[in-house]
């Protein structure tokens, strides 16, 4: 479960940047630790990570480990360290730069909590878009406020965790669903050398063998041996040097059949 997992982290990142009162402060699976982070963050952050991936048995392929559907544990992590003014249309503070206490810090986590939920629902948003078409269905969602398990003090950050069902990878030599092909070309359109590299990789790894034979792709994907597909009929036949045969019926010549290339 590897190339939608990262299209799913592109693309809630790119969904959200510049969307929210994060602003461009959208990580991809940061790992510092929170209390460090946070002190030096000048604004709310966004940071998207997928903490656990589950290929049921009764998947496709079930014996092998690909071209399963997945599910995904989505992590959605929300910080608040500074405030940030936001103002109506007519110019208008609406909340300013809030103070130190716990009321305060909540409403920003709340603002930004609506607001990446709105980002990934837009239908002008292509990224969220993209999200939407690799994600068949989102199961449970639960969130929990972050404290330090030392000293068990509150922090002003949320962790929202919900189960995403996926479409799965495809095999090597596939023709891409429509999906994972709008994802890679959005990587390279963006501009990005990084997703320029990235989507470039993939299609290097997904381009397959062009002399593979079509038995041995179906073995690949049946994740069985030569001896399997035999067992279904699927190995072709060896072919030997034809031999002349000669055909006889009674009250007829003999006739001979021979290799004729």
């Amino acid at each position: 479960m590897s190339l939608v997992r990262q299209l799913i982290q592109i693309a809630l990142v790119e969904a959200w940047r510049g969307r929210t009162l994060a602003g461009e402060f959208v990580y991809d699976s940061k790992i510092d630790p929170l209390a460090g982070f946070l002190a030096g963050q000048p604004a709310p952050i966004l940071i998207a990570s997928v903490e656990e991936a589950e290929q049921a048995e009764d998947g496709q392929a079930t014996r092998g480990v690909m071209g399963r559907p997945a599910s995904l544990t989505i992590m959605v992590q929300t910080g608040v360290a500074t405030g940030r003014e936001i103002r109506d249309e007519n110019g208008v503070i609406v909340l300013g730069a809030i103070g130190e206490s716990d009321a305060s810090y909540e409403a920003m986590l709340n603002l930004l909590d609506f607001q990446w939920r709105c980002a990934l629902h837009d239908p002008d948003n292509s990224w969220a878009v993209l999200f939407r078409s690799l994600v068949t269905s989102i199961g449970t969602i639960k969130d929990v406020r972050a404290t330090d398990p030392e000293t068990g003090s509150k922090h002003a950050a949320r962790f929202t965790q919900f189960k995403a069902e996926v479409l799965p990878d495809p095999m090597p030599g596939d023709t891409l669903p429509d999906a994972i092909e709008a994802g890679l070309t959005a990587l390279e359109a963006d501009g990005d050398p990084g997703f320029a590299l990235i989507a470039a990789s993939w299609r290097l790894m997904l381009e397959g063998s062009p002399d593979r034979p079509d038995w041995r792709i179906l073995q690949s994907g049946l994740f069985t041996t030569d001896a399997g597909m035999a067992a279904l009929g699927q190995i072709p036949a060896a072919i030997d040097t034809p031999a002349d045969v000669e055909l006889s019926m009674p009250g007829a010549k003999p006739v001979v059949i021979s290799h004729d290339p």
